[in-house]
Formats: structure tokens, sequence, C-alpha cells
């Protein structure tokens, strides 16, 4: 189902009616309130409430294609400044609205619960999860099924308003502030929570924070000029030594050859559990965007050397050459280089083809034949095995990371999951011509094993994705 804007407007009215009664009457929302403030799903599509709707005369300034916005938008403002408690809340309502346009796009709760299940499939503790871009709390009320308390952050009033009224203080485990991620002090939540995960905002957005833009740290006051990279290094320095950071963002993050240092920075200060490129267009029903997406999953191990083979490809990008069918040679992230049968387990996709991105220029672009189900099981199944390989326990519950040895006895774990015993001295003997960066269960089998078992992973993988 294609992403509807009248729909969607009429949903979002909806919802704002019911959070504009409950102010004016002071009280929590019904269930049947809360059903209909559950069907907001934010502007980001619907950038024509920027357009001009004080006159009727007005509409000769919209494009065709919208003109039956105009009618609906004009009454949504006139809603708003016609039902709110004083005339100060309703114009920092529409202006809240007007704001969240370039940066409101929200999540299919069942891509959230695909990351949920993997996450939970390791076993791990999570105690204290943060989200700092909430939305309507796909993240949120996902995650707190399995952690202790969610604090979750909004800085978009209207959003923070609805999702209050959803999770009023006190009941449940989800604590929603009405505050921008930089609102978070480095003292207050300084390696605080065991989880970090949300569906960040992108773009070139500069963010004032105090500590980032003007403090000593270079490549910190650098992460201040967008958006999305501020958020990947603020979110290192909320989590523990050990925990997790689970960001679904644009695929600028690996892609752009200006983000290289904050890359770097990046695999210098936590290791890289997955990095999955997911299907071009994948937010177009939900949010009206095609902008492509990743999903980037990290441990926080501050200060180590940065792992020969996927962590090295993470930092790199390189230039997809007009060979490939590109009217222009453009970058894109080293870790997607090679035949589509080399790199497709690193992706959400069935195929892969030239296209171009929201701006006209030439892009790969992922597609998955499927709808939203199929993708998610896709999804939760190669981040299953991701996480089950590459996430360090120890790191995790003690802020320590494992010795050599002890990886040696987790890859002989996880071998003898899969049916396959290795003697001491063959494991020995991979390990002295095997890549030191690279320590999961599949790059310490021996060659013949190895290849075995490639044929079996793509059978399993032709289920899901072919």
């Amino acid at each position: 189902m294609s992403y509807n804007k009248k729909a969607v407007l009429e949903g979002n009215t909806e919802a704002i009616r019911v959070i504009l009664r409950l102010e004016k009457e002071r009280r929590k929302a019904t269930e049947a309130e809360k059903v209909l403030l559950r069907g907001y799903q934010g502007f980001g599509g619907l950038k024509c409430v920027l357009n001009r709707t004080d006159n009727p005369d007005d509409i000769r300034y919209w494009s065709k294609s919208e003109q039956n916005l105009f009618e609906p938008i004009q009454q949504l403002k006139q809603m708003i400044y016609r039902e709110a408690v004083d005339a100060n809340t309703a114009k920092r309502y529409w202006e809240s609205i007007k704001a969240s346009v370039l940066t409101s796009f929200y999540t299919d709760t069942r891509i959230v619960s695909a990351i949920s299940d993997a996450l939970a499939s390791t076993n791990l503790q999570i105690r204290r999860c943060l989200d700092p871009s909430m939305g309507m709390g796909a993240f949120a009320e996902t995650f707190a099924k399995q952690a202790g308390v969610v604090d979750a952050m909004e800085k978009d009033l209207l959003t923070a308003r609805i999702s209050q009224a959803l999770h009023p203080y006190g009941k449940g485990n989800i604590f929603v502030r009405n505050e921008p991620f930089e609102a978070i002090g480095e003292l207050e939540d300084k390696d605080k929570y065991d989880l970090v995960t949300s569906n960040i905002p992108f773009g070139d957005f500069m963010v004032y924070d105090r500590e980032y833009s003007k403090g000593k740290d270079t490549l910190k006051r650098e992460s201040t000029r967008a958006i999305h990279n501020y958020f990947f290094v603020k979110g290192l320095d909320c989590i523990k030594e050990g925990g997790l950071l689970a960001f679904i963002t644009s695929q600028g993050v690996l892609d752009s050859p200006r983000n290289e240092a904050i890359r770097r920075y990046l695999m210098q200060n936590s290791r890289l559990i997955s990095a999955l490129r997911l299907p071009s267009g994948m937010f177009s029903d939900n949010a009206g965007t095609d902008v492509g997406s990743d999903l980037i999953v990290l441990q926080k191990q501050t200060g180590k050397e940065i792992s020969k083979g996927i962590e090295q490809q993470f930092v790199e990008t390189v230039s997809v050459p007009k060979e490939e069918g590109s009217s222009v040679v453009f970058k894109h992230n080293s870790l997607f280089v090679g035949d589509w049968k080399d790199i497709s387990h690193r992706t959400i996709a069935t195929e892969r083809i030239m296209g171009t991105d929201p701006y006209g220029r030439p892009a790969w672009e992922y597609r998955f034949a499927g709808g939203i189900e199929k993708m998610a099981e896709s999804l939760r199944t190669q981040l299953s095995l991701e996480m089950e390989q590459r996430i360090d326990r120890k790191l995790y519950e003690t802020g320590i990371p494992m010795t050599e040895a002890e990886r040696e006895t987790e890859a002989e774990k996880q071998l003898r999951k899969l049916g396959i015993t290795i003697s001491r001295e063959e494991e020995t003997e991979r390990i002295k011509t095997e890549d030191k960066g690279i320590n999961d269960a599949h790059n310490l089998m021996p060659d013949s094993i190895r290849k075995q078992l490639s044929k079996l992973y793509s059978t399993e993988k032709g289920t899901h994705w072919r």
C-alpha cells in the first residue's frame, strides 16, 4: 500500500483533535482516544503544510497534485488555533508541525520487532534503554517488553504530547521527555544505558550541544554539522562500556566520503556487530520517503584498534565505475563492493539494480521481492546470526573484552551449535593464517567445512531472499 497523503492527514488531524481536547479538559486519554492517538504518523511526507493557507486564493501557489489537501490543512490550522488552550500554545503547535516535516519519518513496528527479537535471542539483560528520537514510539514500546526502563526523548512538541498521553508518567516503564537528544547532559546520562536504539533523523542539520560544539574534541565538534553523525557519536557516549547501539539511519552515514572520519571514530570506539543495507523505499508506505536506509549495530569498546575485514571496509568508500551501468562515477561503502552473490548477505534485499537516489543522482537501488512480513523475517534471521557471532558477552556484562583464548572457546560453542567439531590443533593452525580481526565461528572453520557450510547458508538465504 502506497503512502496516502490525504489518509495520513486525516489520521493526524483526529489525533491532534484528541490531544487538544485532553489538554483543555485536563484529563487522561480513554482507550478509544488512545486508538485515535496511535493513528498519528507525523508530517514527514506532508511538506505541503509549509505552504500558505491563510486565504482561499493561496491555493494558486500549491502544486496541482496537492491542491486536494489545501482545504483539510487550512481546517487543521484553524482547529489548532480555535481549540488550543491559548494562542501561544496554538502557535507552538503549528510551528512544531512545520519544523518536523524534514525529520519526522516513522518506522513500521514489524521491522522494529525483528530487531528486538534478534537482540532477545542473545539473552542479554537490558536494564536501561534510551530512544533518543522517539517519534510515535515504535522502538520505545517494542524494547520496553524486554528492558527494565526505557527513557524516550522527542524534540517535536506535538509528537511528544501525543506520546506522553499514550504513556503517562508513572504508568509502565516508558518515560517520555519533550526534549532533543542534545539535552542529555555530560554527567546526567554518560555511560548510563545498556542499549540506545532508534530510527534517527538525517540531514545536514547542525546541532547545538555545548559539550560538543564548544568542546576541545575536534571529531565531536565536527559531528554536530550533520544530525545523523551527531546521534552516533552522542549515542556511544550514552551507553556503558560493552553496551549496544542500534540505529536505522540514512545510507549517507556509510556511503558519504565526508563521513569517513566519523566512521573511523566509530570503529576505534566500538565493535561492528552488523551493518545491513535495507531495501530502497522501505519507509515510503509509513513515512512518504524513499531515502535509502541502513541498520547499524555497534558494541561500545573504547580505544580499540580497527580490525581488518568488515571493520576496515566499514570505514572506506570506493567509486562505482561506469562499467556497472551508471552514467557517472559515484561512491558507496566498500562493504557493498563486489558481485551480488558475494555481498547479498550484507543486505535485506533480493536484487540490486542501477537507479537513482531521491535527488536524481545515480545510485544502487536495493529491492526486496515480498511484503513487509517477509522483509522483517529476513532481517530477524540475518541479524540474529550476526549478533550471536559478533557480540562480546563478557564485554557487555563486565566492560572488559574477551581474551583471545576466550574467543576461541566461544567460537567452539558456535561450531558445536552447528553440529561441527574441530580439534584444538586445527583451530590453532587456522588462527595463525586467518585475519586476526575476524573471530566469529564461521572464520574459524577448516576450509573443507566452511565450503560446505556456505552452501548450506546459501540454501537458507534462498528461502528468505531469492
